[in-house]
């Protein structure tokens, strides 16, 4: 049997007892009722179902860089009785698309001048064409910020990031995520991003799920933080498995010359996508 001895730190809770001016204990009164603290109300994080839906998926380059080619989006509207309606459909590119890939760029615009997009009621309209910086400011930040659509994608994070033009990093709650630019400045003024516009934070908690949110712009009237769904999420969330779908091999830069720019796929979202929207 060991004898060595320890000095242990002890902390114990105790119930300080309020004294009176000479230092004896004061007596509770026997009327007196005891006063139930205060607590602050709680919060729901559960969000009301949404009567819109701005659904959207990226194509990037093949290189490490994975830039921004084009991209394509619905905006859906809630049906009443239950199902969705596809009131516009479009497609939107690079910013500097055209000097970067001229013959890209023509098969867009062929592509968007040739295809109906899918509507309610049977109204016939064209695919819209949009820069990325517009498609930013006139479906985006006008559906999801300024209004209450939801924003869906399968990996939406990473898409998000491709619609960036500059990043920082996260502060406050979001300290350890990312911080997107989306809306430039007036550069010729030096301004290198509009600060009246948000940023789009994302913060990793773990491989399958990613808070995302709005931030707060300057002198904005609201305080909207959006709201984004991945589907990947949802997917892990129902299955335990991270996708449903197996990503083909990408091709080689050799094989992406060779495909003739006609035979080239569709870029319009197929119907699994608007199916999706739906869970």
């Amino acid at each position: 049997m060991t004898t060595s001895q320890e000095r242990l730190a002890i902390a114990v809770r105790a119930h300080a007892v309020p004294q009176t001016g000479d230092g004896r204990r004061a007596r509770p009164s026997k009327t007196a009722k005891p006063q139930a603290t205060a607590r602050p109300p709680r919060t729901s994080n559960k969000k009301d179902d949404p009567t819109t839906l701005l659904v959207f998926d990226t194509e990037t380059t093949i290189d490490s860089t994975q830039r921004l080619k084009f991209a394509c989006w619905r905006y859906y509207r809630a049906r009443r009785g239950g199902g969705w309606d596809c009131v516009q459909e479009g497609l939107f590119h690079a910013d500097d698309l055209q000097r970067a890939d001229p013959a890209g760029m023509a098969v867009l615009r062929h592509y968007a001048a040739t295809t109906w997009a899918v509507a309610d009621r049977g109204k016939q309209r064209r695919l819209q064409l949009l820069t990325r910086a517009q498609f930013v400011e006139k479906i985006l930040f006008a559906a999801a910020w300024e209004g209450p659509a939801r924003v869906v994608g399968f990996n939406l994070p990473f898409d998000l990031s491709r619609i960036a033009i500059g990043v920082g990093r996260g502060r406050g709650a979001n300290r350890g995520g990312f911080s997107f630019i989306l809306a430039a400045g007036n550069t010729a003024k030096g301004y290198k991003e509009r600060k009246h516009r948000p940023r789009i934070q994302i913060k990793h908690m773990n491989p399958c799920w990613s808070r995302i949110s709005f931030t707060t712009a300057l002198g904005a009237t609201h305080s909207s933080r959006g709201d984004f769904v991945d589907l990947r999420t949802l997917t892990f969330a129902l299955t335990a498995e991270s996708t449903l779908w197996t990503v083909p091999a990408r091709r080689s830069a050799s094989q992406e010359k060779s495909t003739p720019a006609s035979t080239a796929s569709s870029p319009r979202p197929t119907s699994a996508t608007a199916d999706k929207t739906s869970l």
